[in-house]
């Protein structure tokens, strides 16, 4: 089993202190790490005074369920306007692996990168879910695209060599990945 939560599942939760309950905001996106390799921080729907954004650490999310984000302590750090466009960076540098086609070593089509795969508990990302087609999907699942699996990232697609003995796993049935 592949445990994970999906970037689409956490996009759009409310965030709530766990002490008190008293709400946060709403995860807009993810920040990752300038690898990429790990999620350090949640960026908050909306914007403060003077155009700040808000940013929840990473260190300090205690849960992430399918209804809500619960952190540990009240922290949201202001973002100033100035230091926005890294910002949208660090948020931008996973969206950009989105939607890419994914070919394999035999120039065979086998699908496109739909979503960003996290562990709740760490922050690592695991990898990327991949679409072969709605009816493909609930026929067969989705594929799982392991962070570990070496992919040669182009603008419009993404190489993956040894397609069938990589680490890819089809994901349950209707496109779920197992622990969602």
């Amino acid at each position: 089993m592949i445990p994970g939560v999906r970037r689409s599942a956490a996009v759009g939760l409310p965030v709530f202190v766990a002490r008190g309950m008293r709400r946060l905001g709403r995860v807009e996106d993810l920040i990752l790490d300038a690898a990429g390799g790990r999620v350090i921080g949640l960026l908050l729907a909306g914007s403060g005074p003077g155009g700040t954004r808000r940013v929840v650490p990473w260190e300090v999310v205690a849960q992430i369920g399918p209804s809500a984000v619960l952190v540990r302590r009240d922290v949201a750090i202001a973002v100033p306007a100035a230091h926005r466009r890294r910002l949208g960076e660090l948020a931008l540098r996973h969206r950009r692996r989105l939607g890419l086609r994914v070919i394999d070593g035999a120039g065979v089509d086998r699908g496109t990168i739909d979503d960003l795969v996290f562990d709740a508990a760490t922050g690592r990302v695991l990898g990327f879910s991949v679409s072969a087609g709605l009816f493909a999907d609930l026929a067969r699942g989705q594929a799982f695209l392991s962070a570990k699996t070496p992919v040669e990232w182009g603008e419009e697609a993404a190489l993956v060599r040894d397609w069938p003995q990589a680490p890819v796993r089809e994901t349950g049935a209707g496109g779920r990945l197992p622990g969602e």
